[in-house]
């Protein structure tokens, strides 16, 4: 059972990661890569252009199919997200906030339909947040708690114009951590074809809870090396779980005996390995 990457192999996907933060997974985005990459800047700057020409092309396509829910509101909701992220000071998104998304409305009523619009059309990834963390998880959800990110961490960089440079150095501050847990649900959410929830409680987050034959496991993600989390050690304590994941730029390890696994970021969409 392999609990350890090669280093050479873990620097190599480590990068890989950086560039899937530029290009992210769309196949007109990669296809636009390939075409381009003997000029690898070339090719990172010729994927943040078909990026923006996408997001113009889905901005137009809400105004022309909104049907009878708000266009406006849409609009503002999905521009929103990458804000509404960085509200947060640790790197881990908040709870969705209603208030000054739409001028004068401060309700989860007043926009679930929007809501509700851009996640059918798979644009946004809405995450329900429970403050319970025992099965089943989707008992102790919330009307109005829950917080979104969006469907593709390409496309995140784009909507913010992070430069490519930042990302291949990895320098973008705590904003890191918003690209590392919205990269760690796509991946989830198409490796494990099944709901993920969040786990706040006060001021203790955890990014991500999975339900798996019944047991919840929780995940942490970190965007760094340092993995310390006060948050996922309160929730061991109270919930006891029959182990723990931590998803960050270290290596695989496997503490078997303190129920501990620690994966590479690059190996979200393998979860569970063990």
């Amino acid at each position: 059972m392999q609990t350890h990457i090669p280093e050479i192999a873990h620097q190599r996907l480590w990068e890989r990661v950086k560039w899937y933060f530029i290009t992210g997974g769309l196949p007109e985005v990669v296809a636009t890569f390939c075409a381009n990459r003997t000029n690898l800047f070339g090719a990172f700057e010729e994927v943040r252009a078909k990026q923006e020409q996408i997001l113009i092309a889905y901005f137009a396509d809400i105004a022309k199919h909104a049907g009878k829910v708000n266009a406006m509101h849409i609009h503002r909701v999905l521009e929103s997200v990458p804000a509404q992220m960085a509200r947060s000071q640790d790197g881990t998104a908040n709870k969705f906030k209603f208030r000054d998304v739409v001028p004068g409305i401060d309700r989860y009523q007043r926009l679930a339909n929007a809501i509700d619009w851009l996640t059918t059309a798979g644009l946004i990834i809405k995450i329900p947040v429970v403050n319970y963390g025992q099965a089943p998880l989707k008992a102790y959800t919330k009307e109005g708690q829950f917080k979104l990110l969006l469907f593709d961490v390409g496309i995140l960089g784009a909507m913010i114009r992070l430069s490519v440079h930042s990302i291949l150095s990895y320098d973008y501050g705590t904003y890191k951590g918003y690209f590392a847990e919205n990269y760690v649900a796509q991946e989830l959410i198409a490796s494990l074809q099944q709901p993920i929830y969040s786990w706040q409680k006060n001021r203790n987050q955890i990014e991500f809870l999975c339900e798996l034959q019944g047991e919840v496991i929780p995940i942490e993600v970190k965007s760094g090396s340092v993995v310390q989390s006060n948050s996922l050690q309160k929730y061991i304590d109270k919930y006891h779980p029959s182990y723990s994941v931590i998803m960050s730029a270290n290596n695989l390890s496997v503490a078997f005996l303190q129920a501990r696994h620690c994966y590479s970021l690059y190996l979200a969409n393998r979860f569970p390995l063990y």
